[in-house]
């Protein structure tokens, strides 16, 4: 229980640290380039082992030839225990659409803090995805840790600065 009690303290201190739902643009002079980051994350139901916050990491990149390729890394911190990946897949539930999305970049790394584990994956936001996105009312994503499943549901702020990360071009 104790540990429940400081990873909900933690979680609360970082969202109000205002570093989730904020765009951040970083320019390379070098390479004329741009990125756009983009950091949310919700907190998944309850299940038989717990429940788990899904971190969405958006990356936009732009250079003078192109119109942004954008990638998203998926993390889930836990205290539960074991050496469980993602699956290969994950679920996309745009209003009432699922889309099957498979993830690359498929890896657990362990922590030294309160025996928490960082599952990770990644995968393209690709242009019939981001027209989805953008035309959405809703955002969940399902993500299977082992056999167990857990669902996490995107608030309407969270969606809304997903849209706009889309919708941003910045200046090179």
């Amino acid at each position: 229980m104790r540990k429940i009690l400081l990873i909900s303290i933690f979680l609360f201190i970082s969202k109000c640290s205002s570093q989730y739902g904020v765009i951040k643009e970083v320019k390379d002079d070098f390479k004329n380039s741009s990125t756009l980051t983009l950091e949310v994350y919700a907190n998944s139901e309850s299940t038989a082992k717990g429940a788990k916050t899904l971190f969405l990491n958006f990356t936009k990149s732009f250079d003078s030839n192109s119109a942004g390729v954008i990638r998203c890394a998926i993390s889930a911190k836990t205290l539960v225990g074991g050496q469980q990946r993602f699956s290969s897949s994950i679920f996309l539930k745009i209003d009432s659409k699922k889309i099957n999305i498979k993830l690359t970049a498929n890896k657990i790394a362990a922590t030294e803090l309160l025996d928490l584990s960082i599952r990770s994956g990644e995968f393209f936001v690709t242009n019939e995805l981001q027209n989805d996105i953008l035309n959405a009312n809703s955002l969940s994503v399902r993500f299977y840790s082992g056999e167990i499943a857990y669902d996490v549901d995107y608030s309407n702020s969270d969606l809304n600065v997903i849209k706009e990360l889309i919708k941003k071009r910045p200046i090179i």
